[in-house]
């Protein structure tokens, strides 16, 4: 039985194992995965989705390899951490100014702006922002994703020496809108999907 304390368990990173304060299921006890292909040759950005719905991990992976698509991390209602594949390969989460390429890809669970989605016994409470100078309004995430959330995002910026970091404007604020090409080739650290494109809200300003 595991002690009192916080929890501890590791993902992969280039093969070797890096320690989070979180809870993990890799894909080696899953069994889910995505097909990758060759290892990034440079990683500078960690960047963060919600998947639109309140569906199981089992179907995140099912309803992304049927389209193609592959992220590296999916963390459920209760705080688990998913990982699908290697965090140093490939995925297909973020193709917005080539972001694939250096970007590793975190799918929170949740219904987002589909608030009259079906919940699946997940209460959530509710948020409005000014993204891309609109209001939205979505589900907020659960107290243990964000815990998890954050656990993990320490746990590769530390394995691949990003700064803890996310988008800003001059005042010091979180930018609520989407990077240009310059801004996002130069951005080191943790970003938003809807500061790579301009049709996107994810995953708000929280």
């Amino acid at each position: 039985m595991r002690e009192a304390g916080p929890v501890e368990d590791t993902i992969v990173v280039a093969g070797e194992r890096v320690v989070v304060q979180a809870p993990v299921r890799t894909w080696h006890e899953s069994g889910l995965a995505f097909t990758t292909r060759s290892a990034r040759s440079v990683t500078r950005c960690v960047v963060l989705h919600w998947t639109g719905a309140e569906n199981p991990p089992e179907a995140l992976h099912r309803n992304m390899s049927a389209s193609r698509l592959s992220v590296h991390f999916a963390i459920d209602a209760a705080g688990v951490v998913w990982q699908f594949m290697d965090a140093s390969r490939f995925g297909a989460h973020c193709q917005a100014h080539g972001a694939n390429g250096y970007a590793v890809g975190i799918e929170i669970i949740n219904r987002g702006v589909g608030l009259d989605l079906p919940n699946r016994g997940v209460v959530r409470a509710t948020r409005v922002e000014k993204v891309h100078g609109k209001r939205v309004t979505y589900a907020a995430f659960t107290t243990a994703q964000v815990a998890s959330c954050l656990a993990l995002v320490e746990g590769l910026c530390a394995a691949y020496r990003l700064p803890m970091q996310v988008p800003t404007v001059p005042s010091g604020d979180v930018l609520a809108t989407n990077m240009s090409l310059a801004e996002a080739r130069r951005f080191r650290g943790v970003a938003p999907h809807y500061a790579f494109e301009r049709g996107k809200v994810d995953c708000g300003v929280e």
